[in-house]
């Protein structure tokens, strides 16, 4: 009868629900078919591949499943075992099953029930979504068979149809046989398999392990007793062990008497007694079988009369020999710790050399262990006091003296030994050698460090001695220990020394030193330290107590200055790299050059303090009195300068170089020395320059002049230096500076005042010459007293003019003829053309120079015509004019030969001047009364001085209308080189 599915309760809980299976012929051959395909094969994943196969082409299915079901976490995991397809795609190998999502598919599950869905588009059992999901892979009809361990599903043998299908109890039946027997088959196949693996596993154990194992049976004979033992099975490690073929089955069958006799005996007490108490014999003393140590065991086989023994067999050869080692190995590892012991007090190097020797010959039992350093030069052995037994024969001596055998180990850094020195060959230098010191027998141990031969190390016996390795090893260990205990010893000695050298320098520097351990916040930053140690400096620095701050954190200690300590020491302590500063610590309220670093460890850190208050205050004034030297270098006409003193390196030059010395600016920049500020010193100055150099440098102060060619301009100016030492505290003269003042224009000027003294005295010679002549003529030719002293003074004044205007001339400087004719009418008040109403006319070019020494007598001639004028002439009348005319000429060459001062006539040129007054009627000599000039002194100097000291050519005449007068003076080329000045004075102004 088809059915939709099993009514829950069919089954009771946790067993198999199997329905009666119709009897069919069809079926029953399927099931043999199965059964007969299950019984060839061994492997369970065929197995179920089989059954899934099998069932869906007997059925007619689309799909079979094999599932193997497993709950991880509450999820139902599936793993397809086996499936077949015939028109469904294969499902993957795992996939998971929300089992709450089931519904009413998973409580019949959980209750071991099969599912059975003829239509999943009608049957109102399933759960929407399982519809869904299941309609949407296109399966409409399935058969599932849950199968349960311990109320659990563990498999699920689904069968599958595309389509609607109304499955009979037959078939359901006939799914839930097969998912029953192919499972008892998966077991039966996978029971087999883990049995196969366990015999392998064993057998391959068996064969593997190292103890030899034999089966060996008792023959009995009549009477019972044992009358041979044969071997009847061998493992590869005992036919190993006895050597009794390449195979094992070349013991197998023979007699153990036969192949190995030195069992017999054991085997005949394991066989006696397994038959009295029917157990075997545990591993008694070892046996030496074959020249090696074997432990071996003797156990029953069955029963205690079954006649066949177990016997396994232990090579424990290398364990005895180990066993052996150990012993030695102890006994030298106390030796070792005997030998610590006693150098762990002493401190000497030699006496622990010594120390160490005695207690390894006691050790050895030898006559002398010696500890020899090597020189240098690696030929000579020394021993101060390393040794011990016997005195040593020999205090030094040349390793070269004892053959080539320790010279030719030593070289290659490996030990020598001997057990008979007597045995060595006779031509062997060292066997001589060996005999000289007693050394029949001996071990040399060399000690190389950093590839150089240090010391050796000499055990020595009186007797021939066969030195086992241990005892090699043993000299060998204890050449290294005592040599890094000598070195160590040594090592601790220079740092106790070194210790209390700094100790004494850690307590005694001026700088102050806090050492600190630093704290960090989370974020591993550095935000306080804790002081560890402090030297005296340190409190003679900060005015702290040592004492009371040691311990104390730097926050509490400087709270103003913490931070940006904590700062510099997070940035050493991360870089590892020291940071130096100058700091204001206000909490002092002085300067400080603090250095940190790194000290100790990833939290350790070191502060050098050094006060620089004072010497900041003095670099403060330092650079104050630089920034007035500078300046005043600066506002300074003269040269600063400042050379080093041993190399004459310029370090300083003032601005006025630039134009005292016509240098660029940056010439001082460009590292110039001695021998480029010696190029600019004129060759004949430059040797006296140099020798100048060397006494400032001796230490001499010096004032000296030199002279030098400016290269800006080429002209040579005169320097006067004031040069001198800068010494240094010590007073060694380090640099030497100067002052250079340009004397150039001081001697120009020294040279023209010479002159003008010179030229003073000659005028003043020729003034009083002048003055008693002007003097005498007045005299002669005044009336009265009272009319001398005024003509006297008239005269004087013209002279005074002269001087005025000789006095205002600069060297090389000339009065011009129109300058000294205007001088000489405005001392007359005629100082404008326009006080006479055009009556009086001047003509003639301008800067027609004069020399000085005509000046004056041309002054007076002037004066006279002038006071004439106006007493007597053109200027006493209204209706009287005045002209006055010069002009430049040339003279012919020769005309004058009698020049002043030497000078020939040649080139000469005359200056004519027409002075010519009209508009005045001169009376006749013998002419009744009026005023008339007179003809005295005045006229005297124009025709008689002038000509005589001038060489002037002169006429004076009284003409009916007024005076005409004509000078013609001679000007000499270099009186007027340059020609007039000016323009030319026309006619008179206004």
């Amino acid at each position: 009868m088809p059915v939709d599915a099993i009514a829950p309760g069919d089954a009771p809980q946790g067993r198999r629900f199997v329905p009666p299976l119709p009897g069919t012929d069809r079926q029953q051959a399927f099931l043999l078919q199965l059964g007969d395909a299950h019984a060839a094969l061994h492997d369970p994943a065929a197995i179920m591949q089989t059954s899934a196969r099998l069932l869906c082409e007997h059925l007619d299915a689309d799909r079979t499943l094999y599932l193997g079901i497993e709950d991880a976490d509450g999820e139902r995991q599936c793993h397809v075992r086996g499936q077949y397809s015939r028109h469904f795609p294969p499902l993957p190998e795992r996939f998971d099953d929300d089992a709450s999502s089931l519904g009413w598919v998973s409580a019949q599950l959980r209750l071991g029930r099969p599912v059975v869905v003829a239509d999943a588009a009608t049957d109102r059992r399933l759960d929407p979504a399982v519809r869904h999901a299941w309609l949407a892979t296109g399966v409409l009809a399935l058969v599932a068979v849950p199968l349960l361990r311990n109320g659990r599903e563990v498999v699920h043998f689904g069968c599958h149809h595309h389509s609607a299908r109304r499955w009979t109890d037959a078939e359901v039946a006939l799914i839930a046989e097969v998912a029953e027997r192919t499972r008892a088959a998966v077991e039966r196949a996978r029971a087999e398999t883990a049995l196969r693996a366990s015999e392998a596993k064993y057998r391959a154990i068996v064969d593997s392990i190292n103890e030899g194992i034999a089966l060996i049976e008792a023959v009995t004979d009549g009477a019972g007793a044992v009358s041979e033992l044969v071997f009847r099975e061998v493992n590869p490690a005992f036919a190993r062990q006895f050597g009794l073929g390449s195979g094992i089955g070349a013991a197998v069958g023979r007699s153990v008497a036969e192949l190995l006799p030195d069992l017999v005996p054991g085997c005949m007490a394991a066989f006696a007694r397994i038959r009295r108490d029917g157990t075997g014999i545990r591993p008694g003393p070892p046996l030496h079988l074959r020249g090696r140590w074997f432990e071996v065991h003797f156990a029953p086989v069955g029963a205690r009369d079954s006649g066949w023994i177990t016997v396994v067999c232990s090579d424990i050869t290398e364990r005895r020999q180990a066993e052996h080692e150990l012993r030695q190995r102890e006994q030298r590892h106390e030796f070792l710790l005997r030998l610590a012991d006693a150098l762990r007090p002493v401190s000497d190097p030699q006496a622990m050399q010594a120390l160490a020797m005695q207690v390894l010959a006691r050790h050895l039992g030898v006559a002398r262990a010696e500890y020899y350093e090597i020189d240098p030069s690696g030929q000579f052995a020394t021993l101060q006091r390393g040794n011990a037994g016997e005195p040593p024969h020999q205090l030094r001596f040349r390793l070269e003296d004892f053959g080539p055998g320790p010279r030719c180990a030593y070289a290659a850094g490996q030990t020598y030994v001997c057990a008979d020195t007597a045995a060595l060959p006779v031509d062997d230098p060292g066997r001589e050698s060996f005999a000289e010191v007693q050394a029949r027998s001996v071990i040399g141990v060399p000690i190389i460090k950093d590839g150089m031969f240090r010391a050796v190390m000499s055990i020595i016996h009186t007797a021939p001695r066969d030195w086992s390795p241990l005892d090699v090893a043993l000299v060998e260990e204890t050449a290294e220990r005592v040599w890094a205990a000598v070195q160590r010893a040594r090592a601790e000695t220079a740092q106790q020394a070194s210790e209390t050298r700094y100790r004494t320098l850690f307590d005694r520097i001026d700088e102050g030193v806090a050492i600190c351990a630093a704290l960090r916040d989370g974020d591993g930053r550095v935000v306080d330290a804790r002081y560890v140690e402090l030297n005296p400096a340190y409190e003679r620095q900060t005015g702290l107590d040592r004492a009371r701050a040691l311990g104390t954190l730097a926050s509490a200690v400087f709270p103003l200055h913490h931070p940006t300590l904590m700062a510099i020491a997070d940035r050493v302590l991360r870089t590892g790299r020291a940071e130096r500063v100058e700091d204001l610590v206000p909490d002092l309220d002085r300067w400080f050059s603090l250095r940190v670093a790194p000290f100790g460890g990833e939290n350790g850190f070191s502060v050098f303090y050094a006060d620089i208050t004072e010497a900041r205050r003095a670099a403060e004034e330092l650079r104050d009195r630089e920034e007035r030297l500078r300046s005043f270098g600066e506002a300074s006409s003269d040269v600063l300068w400042i050379r080093n003193a041993g190399t004459l390196a310029l370090e300083y030059l003032s601005p006025a170089s630039e134009r005292m010395f016509g240098l660029p600016p940056d010439w001082a920049a460009q590292g110039k020395g001695l021998d480029d500020w010696l190029e600019l010193v004129v060759p004949q100055d430059r040797a006296a320059a140099r020798q100048a150099f060397e006494k400032i440098r001796q230490g001499e102060h010096l004032t000296y002049d030199l002279r030098i060619r400016r290269p800006s301009d080429g002209r040579v100016r005169l320097l006067r230096n004031t040069d001198f030492p800068i010494r240094d505290p010590m007073g060694r003269v380090t640099r030497i500076g100067g002052v250079c003042h340009d004397g150039t224009e001081e001697q120009e000027t020294a040279e023209r005042l010479e002159i003008l003294v010179a030229e003073l005295q000659h005028r003043t010679r020729n003034l009083l010459g002048v003055v008693r002549s002007v003097a005498d003529r007045t005299l002669a030719g005044s009336a009265s007293l009272e009319e001398f002293s005024d003509r006297f003074r008239d005269r004087l004044g013209a002279l005074a003019r002269v001087n005025r205007l000789l006095s205002r001339l600069s060297e090389g400087d000339r009065i011009t003829f129109d300058e000294l004719l205007r001088v000489e009418l405005a001392a007359h008040g005629v100082s404008n053309g326009s006080d006479y109403g055009g009556r009086l006319r001047l003509q003639g070019p301008e800067g027609i120079r004069l020399r000085s020494s005509m000046v004056q007598p041309l002054a007076l001639g002037l004066h006279e015509l002038a006071t004439n004028a106006l007493k007597y002439g053109a200027l006493s009348l209204p209706e009287g004019r005045l002209s006055v005319e010069w002009r430049l000429e040339d003279r012919a060459p020769g005309a004058d030969a009698d020049a002043e001062d030497g000078d020939g006539g040649d080139g000469e040129r005359v200056l004519r001047v027409e002075w010519r007054e009209s508009g005045v009627a001169v009376p006749r000599p013998d002419r009744g009364p009026g005023p008339r000039p007179r003809s005295g002194s005045g006229r005297e100097l124009i025709e008689r001085a002038l000509p005589y000291q001038l060489r002037a050519e002169t006429s004076y005449e009284l003409t009916p209308n007024g005076v005409h007068c004509t000078i013609a003076l001679p000007l000499p080329s270099s009186a007027d080189s340059d020609g007039p000045s000016g323009g030319w004075i026309r006619a008179a102004r206004g």
